[in-house]
């Protein structure tokens, strides 16, 4: 398979798209099996966008902000990397980026507020080589399928596996932003200096305590830690349904709840600490 192609798929999964998280709007999802074959398909009768992409404005965040509903897509122009101005090209630590496996970036949509984009994982390195590979400092970043979440109070996008990092000239609409962002220069240089918070450290014990507060529910924790033990054949976590945190037993295409009563319950991960 490549990017644009396309393809014919028999024997498969059907089901009913789960309500949370969702990278589309369609409300069936295919699933591959053991026995699914899949075909090129030439001279498709039906058209297909090469891009279709789903923005949100900041009050679109807000309003969908912890909501885990449907994952929409965000573009606008870098402020900061890793807390560096693009006055200078941004360094990128590479240490830091291989224990961190993350990159924080303000980044502002039009004339709207600064917001803070968490890149983690895999986006993150794919962030990481084309901002290195651009010839020029990037100054326009759209990122698909991204979370909002409220973190200390603040509006804050992450991204999810799902995520796709694009930068400049990558695809029309960073193209036509690039166009808008040389038209409004004054936008550009604007730096609001409250979006950049201070990075706290604190013990285990500190962040045990203060998670038994209420406001703990909207606090964001990077943990650096030195493993003592492992403790061997013992699982760290298990898939719990997102509704009562009880363990789900899997099935082919779904999971099972028994304590709702539920065949297709949302799962989440629950870790053994």
């Amino acid at each position: 398979m490549s990017q644009g192609s396309l393809h014919t798929l028999a024997s498969f999964y059907g089901s009913r798209s789960k309500e949370v998280f969702r990278v589309a709007a369609h409300s069936l999802t295919i699933s591959f099996s053991n026995s699914s074959e899949l075909a090129p398909l030439e001279n498709s009768p039906v058209a297909f966008e090469e891009d279709r992409f789903r923005f949100h404005s900041y009050e679109d965040f807000e309003a969908g902000c912890d909501m885990k509903g449907d994952l929409f897509d965000v573009i606008g122009h870098l402020k900061l990397v890793n807390g560096q101005s693009l006055n200078e090209r941004p360094f990128i630590d590479d240490a830091e980026l291989a224990t961190t496996r993350r990159i924080l970036v303000h980044v502002q949509s039009h004339e709207g507020p600064v917001m803070k984009l968490y890149l983690w994982d895999q986006v993150a390195f794919d962030f990481c080589r084309k901002f290195r590979s651009s010839e020029n400092t990037p100054s326009v970043i759209l990122v698909t399928t991204v979370y909002p979440k409220r973190l200390g109070g603040t509006l804050a996008l992450t991204s999810m596996a799902s995520s796709r990092v694009l930068l400049d000239y990558d695809v029309q609409p960073t193209k036509e932003y690039i166009g808008w962002l040389g038209s409004n220069p004054d936008i550009a240089k604007q730096v609001n200096a409250d979006v950049v918070t201070k990075t706290e450290t604190l013990t285990i014990g500190e962040i045990f305590s203060y998670m038994k507060h209420e406001a703990a529910k909207d606090a964001f924790f990077v943990c650096t830690a030195t493993i003592d033990d492992v403790v061997q054949d013992s699982p760290w976590y298990y898939i719990a349904c997102g509704g009562c945190k009880t363990k789900t037993t899997k099935w082919p295409t779904s999971l099972m709840c028994a304590k709702c009563g539920k065949n297709d319950v949302t799962g989440e991960p629950q870790y053994e600490l």
